[in-house]
């Protein structure tokens, strides 16, 4: 496993569909700049509060997740949702 990266964009994409009621409109971009990797996140209006959860507490959630994944590759994973 050493050497291997890992997919961030693929990951995201993963746990936001089991998120989201309309999974075909979930989009995720993704870029990587040094040892920060931006991903976008679109999803429909309709499962935008499902994903947020109460007080935020949900995404508050997946971001701590991946800041802990980034971990292992030294990267500073940022979680946008529009």
């Amino acid at each position: 496993m050493e050497g291997q990266s890992i997919d961030y964009r693929g990951l995201v994409e993963y746990i936001i569909k089991a998120f989201a009621t309309e999974p075909d409109q979930v989009t995720v971009s993704a870029s990587e700049r040094r040892r920060t990797v931006n991903i976008e996140v679109g999803v429909s209006a309709k499962d935008r509060g499902a994903l947020m959860g109460r007080r935020g507490q949900n995404i508050e959630a997946i971001r701590a997740f991946l800041q802990a994944v980034g971990i292992k590759d030294r990267k500073r994973i940022r979680l946008k949702v529009r």
